[in-house]
Order: C-alpha cells, then structure tokens, then sequence
C-alpha cells in the first residue's frame, strides 16, 4: 500500500518522482521540500521525470507547479510531461495481457484492482469497483465503477449484458462516462464501450450511442 505522497526512485535514465494523488496539495509539496529541496546537493544535475504510483492523477495546474519548481528553483531537468504523466502506457501491449476471473457478483464495497483483463462472471453492484489495466468483461449487469485500461491504456474495453447507468459509471483510460447521463439510462443488449476520437462510444446491439 502506498503511504507517502511522494516518493524518488533512481536508476540510470535519472530520478523518478512518484505522486501519490490521493494526499493533499499541501502534503504533496511538503513532501517534495523534505525529500528534495533539504537535500539538493545530492540531486544536483539530475534528469527527472515525473510519475505516478496510483490511479488517481493530479491536475495540470498542479503538475506545472511541480515541474516549474523543480526546474527554475532547484534547477533540475524534468524529462517529461503531462501527457506521459496522465496517460502512463501500460509495458505489456493489452493482447499480451493475461486474464484474471472472478466467478460470481462484486457486491457493495468490494474493489478489484488487476493490471491485467478481468471476466466476472455475475454482476458489478452499485458500490463495487472494479479497476483493470486491460478489457473488463461482465457476463452481467454493471451498477458499480469499472475502469479499464486504468495506466492510460485507451485501446481497452468494457463489455457486458445490460449497463444500468443510473448506478454505474464507466471509464476507460482517462476518459469517463458519468452514471448522471441520462441518455444512457437502462440501455438493453450493450455488448462495448470502447474509445472513437477521444470519447468513450457505447455500442449496442442495435445502434450506437454516447
């Protein structure tokens, strides 16, 4: 489990900063002023790149706050950008992914986080959450959160029975469909949600719909 909002990991290719989204602006920077501005003399001349080590991702503000930071006060390199920051491609091309199955509901409160496809064989309750690196497939209905391709993989899927929009809420990558669309509400036959030009397009049986 990740505790710490950020943490420097080196190798050859330079400093990593890994940014846990889930702490604060303010823990955030505090950390990186213990962990790097208290010891500058040891990071002196070093290439950094700035990454993630969970799900969620700070904003772009905040990265350019970062990045400005480390680059005009403590005149460090920063290697990359917010773009590679948010859409982090997963090593393994998503057809190489292996297949993990749950058989049987998700039920309220339960999370699945997997890097590779996930099948669940019943249903994702409202309340459940299932996060995949690659292809989610329900062979029932979705009331929950399923995200897939959650390390910015947008060639990744979401299939199943029925999705039931008033409870459910799907993403794929960094894009998201929110359960409050009511255009989505209780769609019959719904076999894929898929990303066309930079939105998520669900696909039914007997016509296509966002």
């Amino acid at each position: 489990m990740v505790t710490e909002a950020l943490t420097i990991k080196g190798d050859k290719s330079g400093l990593k900063l890994l940014i846990n989204a889930t702490f604060t602006k303010d823990e955030i920077l505090d950390s990186l002023d213990t962990k790097i501005t208290d010891n500058l003399s040891f990071f002196k001349n070093s290439e950094v790149i700035i990454s993630s080590n969970t799900i969620e991702k700070i904003d772009y503000d905040f990265y350019k706050e970062i990045k400005d930071k480390l680059e005009n006060q403590l005149n460090l390199k920063v290697k990359s950008t917010f773009k590679s920051y948010v859409g982090q491609a997963t090593t393994n091309k998503i057809e190489n992914l292996k297949t993990e199955f749950v058989f049987g509901s998700m039920r309220s409160g339960q999370f699945r986080e997997v890097p590779s496809h996930i099948v669940i064989t019943g249903d994702v309750n409202a309340g459940s959450k299932v996060y995949a690196g690659g292809n989610i497939i329900v062979m029932g209905t979705i009331r929950g959160t399923v995200h897939a391709g959650y390390s910015g993989n947008r060639s990744a899927i979401i299939a199943c029975t029925k999705f039931r929009a008033p409870q459910a809420q799907i993403r794929i990558a960094d894009l998201i469909v929110f359960k409050n669309n009511e255009g989505l509400t209780n769609k019959e036959n719904l076999e894929i949600a898929q990303i066309e030009n930079d939105e998520i397009v669900l696909l039914s049986r007997d016509n296509k719909f966002r």
